[in-house]
């Protein structure tokens, strides 16, 4: 049997058997109908159940966690931390959902172009950020991003060169010669 709730301006489907036990609900980030079991529990919401099933909980909870280490990583390096989880939506979205170099769609991550470990810079900003993939990332590491691409395959350089340095040098309020320019200069001075 279902029932409609409208609580506090929401509207949720819950599912209750005969007993008035919840059985299933539809979810409130990814809108699809789920058992009572992949929602996590919490005393203070109905039927003592999140309303979030498990798995865009634990997205959400990664995401944040991301941010604030993100943050705490830029503070210990003395850099500006202005990221939110919207700035990131924002950056991913504007590259499609995809990793700036390679197009791959799966396993992306956040990468400081410059990284925070350097101590200089433009810290865990707007202006540093770009999706990439997990491997490239990893392979990127603390290196030098000018210095790195070059051992990369042609059309990841032609990527590099025609839409990362582009977008941030614009971000930045540089041209793309003043951004290289910057960056090498971080990678001298780094800590």
């Amino acid at each position: 049997m279902g029932k409609l709730i409208t609580k506090r301006g929401w509207e949720t489907v819950i599912f209750l058997d005969d007993a008035g036990e919840m059985t299933s609900r539809i979810c409130t980030k990814c809108k699809e109908l789920k058992l009572a079991s992949d929602f996590g529990s919490n005393k203070g919401l109905a039927y003592n159940k999140r309303s979030d099933c498990k798995a865009c909980h634990n997205v959400t909870f990664r995401q944040a966690t991301s941010i604030q280490n993100g943050k705490r990583r830029a503070k210990m390096n003395g850099l500006p931390s202005d990221m939110t989880q919207l700035v990131r939506e924002k950056i991913k979205k504007r590259q499609g959902n995809k990793c700036i170099l390679s197009g791959e769609t799966e396993c992306l991550t956040t990468e400081h172009v410059i990284p925070l470990s350097w101590g200089t810079g433009f810290g865990d900003t707007y202006g540093n950020v770009v999706f990439m993939s997990k491997r490239l990332n990893s392979s990127k590491g603390k290196k030098n991003i000018f210095t790195w691409i070059k051992g990369q395959p042609d059309q990841y350089q032609a990527n590099f060169h025609n839409a990362l340095v582009p977008t941030l040098a614009a971000r930045n309020d540089m041209s793309v010669e003043e951004y290289e320019v910057f960056v090498n200069e971080c990678y001298s001075n780094r800590k």
